[in-house]
């Protein structure tokens, strides 16, 4: 994960959103989530971040949901520090964590355990360094983001057999009495057609009636209507 500061001249100057908060002096959390997409390599800058207002509030805060990867998601917001939850987060690769330190006035990205000592170290916005979590007064809660899958597996929904309804506007007679209607989305192709009435549309979209559901119709006949 590359080390950011949101006082980096590239886009200290930028305005979050359609707010007058710059990244420079109030973008520890937009510069943290730019932290954590390159960690799950999704790689967005602070400035592209806070160039789509759809990101924020009118007041420069973050809108958590709104924030739209292909390789991350935003899981939760937490109101409070749980130090098991968030080391248990640091451990799984596919996890991210940023936190909200004095009383949420600032905000830093988990980054590690020390391996001896157990102790939180944190990625921190406004240094571009990594720093002990004891360095901040408290951690007062925690944005949990993790990785998207590969492939986003969407359930397949099976459609119910079409249900004939013969009310279409588009109705053709052939020499053995069959009837044709026109469903809009199904294709068939019927080389021995004889003749056909067009009473709308076109014959591109057809599809046969059984012959229990209507009346015996003439060849070449005009039809307005049929009988179920």
């Amino acid at each position: 994960m590359k080390l950011l500061k949101q006082s980096d001249s590239k886009w200290s100057s930028k305005k979050m959103g359609a707010s007058k908060l710059t990244l420079g002096r109030w973008g520890c959390t937009t510069t943290g989530i730019s932290m954590l997409s390159d960690y799950f390599g999704d790689y967005k800058s602070p400035e592209e971040l806070a160039s789509n207002a759809h990101n924020y509030t009118r007041d420069g805060l973050v809108l958590w949901w709104n924030l739209k990867f292909d390789k991350m998601k935003f899981v939760k917001r937490s109101r409070s520090y749980n130090e098991a939850e968030v080391h248990a987060a640091l451990k799984d690769p596919d996890q991210g964590v940023l936190l909200a330190v004095n009383d949420d006035a600032h905000w830093v990205v988990a980054y590690s355990t020390r391996m001896f000592s157990g102790k939180l170290a944190v990625a921190d916005p406004w240094t571009g360094k990594i720093e002990k979590a004891s360095k901040f007064y408290n951690i007062s809660g925690a944005a949990f983001f993790s990785r998207k899958g590969e492939k986003e597996v969407v359930p397949k929904i099976k459609k119910a057999p079409l249900e004939l309804k013969p009310s279409k506007k588009l109705i053709k007679g052939d020499e053995n009495g069959k009837i044709y209607y026109y469903n809009g989305s199904k294709k068939f192709h019927f080389p021995n057609w004889y003749t056909f009435i067009e009473l709308g549309g076109t014959m591109g979209n057809v599809e046969t009636l059984p012959q229990f559901a209507v009346d015996d119709i003439p060849s070449g006949k005009a039809i307005t209507s049929i009988k179920p």
